[in-house]
């Protein structure tokens, strides 16, 4: 193999894969299926593909030493990877606000604001 070879190493068939992530501590490449919807994590060492399906549609997500906060269409959640389950809502739908937000950001970013819901 040259170089410039390009192989595919997960066939994932993907309805629509984005956000890859690598995370040397786990050594391993996050990435969404966002209409999956899952989250998943490929292990480029042994080709594995572990994924944890979701219960609506997953924009985005960000690592913390061991879970994981998802962003869903319903809200966003704390998520954990080794006792799969969403441990606590952290955010409900109707507090996001979502879009371009023109005095901090160029209108091709998308800024997401949450507002802290009440207990």
């Amino acid at each position: 193999m040259t170089a410039d070879t390009v192989r595919t190493v997960l066939p994932a068939r993907a309805l629509n894969g984005e956000t890859p992530t690598w995370c040397p501590d786990r050594r391993r490449l996050f990435w969404v299926d966002i209409r999956e919807p899952a989250l998943h994590a490929f292990d480029p060492a042994t080709g594995r593909d572990e994924n944890w399906v979701m219960p609506a549609w997953i924009g985005s997500y960000g690592l913390t030493d061991r879970s994981a906060v998802v962003a869903l269409r319903t809200g966003l959640f704390l998520f954990s990877q080794r006792a799969p389950g969403y441990k606590r809502k952290l955010v409900t739908s109707h507090a996001l606000s979502i879009g371009p937000d023109p005095d901090t950001c160029p209108s091709s970013f998308i800024t997401i604001k949450a507002t802290q819901e009440s207990h």
